[in-house]
């Protein structure tokens, strides 16, 4: 608890969010006074965003407690967006998918019947609000030192083994409060036997804590970005390799996330989809089976009368007339695409792909945006089937329309 004291207050921070909070799900701040006896009494909760005042709320003291509780969640999530760039390499800062946020506390009470606001009284602790959006019952065991404590903290994301194909895009987005403490990102590969093969590492860009933007980061994890890095043969014989973030003052700064490589019995056409994942990263998702596209077309049109004047001003009629005209064609291109086999954890997994709101569908090297369409999802179990994959049907982000008449 914090706390202001003077002569005539003080207030108390009951509760306030973790240092590090989804900014899609609550941000309450709970806090009392001893002044709320004066006549008119308001609790005066000031707003700052990234060293910003935002706005103002005025909220009376509850019966019986006589405390006050705010949710800025609604306020938050606008100020967070999100970071993805197929050209990003190495080390990358996520600038847009969180924002620092505290609130200035004070009073407002009438004082020889003026209304008197007083503020600036107490400031609450700076919370990061990432972009982030839990569960209801994920969040209430939301654990902020999961993603930012110990050896074995973990990348923003919920597939403990992605995998990819030798040609993949794929980043994985972490937060290190101390980012000047990376010394290196080491890359091991592996047969499938699990003897190891090629060992690489490659340095950060430079990085400081006094940055808070320094601080939320991703990092290459794809083949694509490390074979640029490390030659086109470092995978050979590999059937998984594992991304290590090393600390130079503890080893090993994060979980080692195992990556499986997936070439084999690609038979279609493989359609990588990435999406905003539930903890405000973008995850990888390799469509390497058949798939179908289909055009919907909607016309507006207008009808006219048939025939026409010649030129010796005669009414005549044609074959060749008009009576339905286009006036307007638009065509929405939209595909469904088939994984193949997958594990009961990577099913459930999927549920954040068929729920995110952003995505992109990566086509001959460049990021197409797409709009999930799917509007149920089936939680396959291996006791109910032993083999499953999953389906999926998206729109693109855009309309195309043909010439108007």
């Amino acid at each position: 608890k914090s706390q202001y004291q003077s002569l005539d207050s003080m207030i108390t921070i009951i509760q306030e969010p973790q240092q590090y909070t989804p900014a899609y799900n609550p941000m309450c701040y709970v806090v009392s006074s001893d002044n709320i006896t004066q006549p008119s009494f308001q609790y005066v909760f000031d707003v700052w965003i990234k060293g910003v005042h935002i706005s103002r709320h005025r909220l009376p003291p509850r019966v019986v407690t006589g405390i006050a509780m705010l949710d800025i969640s609604a306020i938050v999530g606008s100020y967070v967006l999100h970071d993805f760039d197929i050209n990003s390499t190495a080390v990358d800062r996520n600038l847009s998918s969180w924002t620092d946020v505290y609130i200035r506390l004070g009073e407002e009470y009438a004082v020889s019947g003026v209304l008197t606001t007083y503020i600036n009284l107490l400031d609450t602790s700076t919370c990061y609000a990432i972009n982030a959006s839990l569960e209801y019952i994920e969040f209430t065991k939301w654990a902020s030192n999961t993603y930012t404590q110990g050896a074995t903290r973990k990348f923003l994301t919920n597939i403990e083994t992605p995998s990819v194909l030798s040609d993949s895009n794929l980043w994985l987005y972490f937060i290190y409060q101390t980012p000047e403490n990376i010394s290196q990102i080491s890359v091991n590969t592996y047969s499938s036997s699990g003897v190891g093969i090629n060992i690489d590492n490659f340095t950060p860009i430079s990085l400081s804590s006094s940055n808070l933007e320094d601080t939320f980061l991703r990092v290459s994890a794809g083949t694509n970005a490390l074979k640029m890095l490390f030659g086109n043969d470092f995978f050979d014989g590999a059937a998984y390799y594992t991304i290590t973030i090393v600390d130079i003052t503890s080893t090993f700064a994060f979980e080692s996330k195992r990556i499986n490589i997936i070439d084999e019995n690609c038979l279609y056409t493989n359609i990588p989809v990435h999406f905003l994942n539930k903890l405000g990263g973008f995850d990888l998702f390799n469509f390497k089976l058949s798939n179908t596209k289909e055009s919907d077309i909607q016309r507006k049109n207008y009808k006219l009368n048939g025939g026409s004047f010649n030129s010796s001003n005669e009414y005549i009629y044609s074959a060749s007339d008009r009576g339905v005209v286009s006036m307007t064609t638009s065509v929405q291109d939209s595909v469904r695409c088939n994984s193949d086999w997958i594990s009961e954890e990577e099913n459930l997994w999927l549920k954040e792909l068929a729920t995110s709101p952003v995505a992109f569908a990566e086509i001959e090297g460049e990021l197409v945006s797409i709009n999930i369409t799917e509007t149920k999802f089936v939680y396959n179990k291996k006791e109910n089937k032993k083999l499953f994959n999953f389906q999926i049907a998206f729109t693109y982000g855009f309309e195309s329309h043909r010439q108007s008449y």
